[in-house]
């Protein structure tokens, strides 16, 4: 009796020193917010050793990986994400970028990792076609990664399509559009944006942009007074540089 007492008890105390998933990722998001991306890869590990379907886990390992420059190593991380959890667009991105990272610089590796990533895309939305983040997310790809402004253009028209409150795609869109010297129709997205009290900062600043190309600088400075007071640090340059 004293020894299964004694066995017992040791199984008590290990039992006590057994991370649950939760803590382990925990600690891998500490390790994280202090750089250290080796440590977050090894909680991450354990916490998907400890559950094997912690989605989020692998989707920091992954980006850990990523911080790291271990593109190829975040890919199949994402890849499981995409597959525990196909409504987060988050991990359709991410995957393209890491795509597109572990291709490298030539033209040639950089026209086939877009189309990697694009493919990422196509595949998703054909999997969530009423998801409006999916085409928000490809279309500030196309904006970025290539230049793309009429192809973003089309999909944040599809993103509003599908959710007209999506404030941010008024915002994007109105961008794209500033990139295709549609100051006018620029203003009128960034207007739209306002109206729906989201992210109005934002949509100010780049108002007031708009309104400074077209020769409304009076506007311009009314806009940018009015990001500065939301907390857009940058309007302040633009007021110093404009409205003194």
């Amino acid at each position: 009796m004293k020894k299964i007492l004694s066995i017992f008890l040791i199984c008590i105390s290990l039992e006590c020193y057994c991370q649950s998933a939760e803590e382990y990722f925990r600690s891998g998001m500490q390790k994280d917010s202090l750089e250290d991306y080796a440590g977050a890869i090894a909680s991450y590990t354990k916490a998907i050793e400890a559950n094997p379907e912690f989605e989020k886990a692998y989707k920091n390992r992954a980006l850990s990986k990523s911080n790291l420059q271990d593109f190829q190593g975040a890919i199949p991380d994402f890849t499981k994400a995409i597959e525990l959890n196909p409504g987060d667009f988050e991990n359709y991105y991410y995957r393209a970028l890491a795509k597109k990272m572990s291709f490298g610089c030539s033209i040639w590796k950089y026209n086939r990792a877009r189309k990697a990533a694009l493919a990422d895309w196509k595949s998703a939305i054909k999997s969530n076609p009423n998801n409006p983040a999916l085409f928000s997310s490809r279309g500030l790809f196309k904006y970025f990664q290539m230049q793309d402004f009429r192809g973003a253009i089309a999909d944040f028209n599809k993103a509003i399509e599908l959710d007209p409150e999506n404030s941010k795609a008024y915002i994007d869109r109105g961008c794209a559009k500033g990139e295709l010297n549609d100051f006018q129709g620029a203003i009128i997205d960034f207007s739209k944006a306002i109206d729906l009290n989201i992210d109005v900062a934002n949509a100010f600043y780049n108002r007031g942009y708009a309104k400074l190309i077209l020769k409304d600088i009076k506007g311009a400075c009314l806009d940018w007074n009015r990001a500065v007071e939301l907390g857009n640090k940058m309007a302040e340059e633009k007021i110093k540089e404009h409205c003194q």
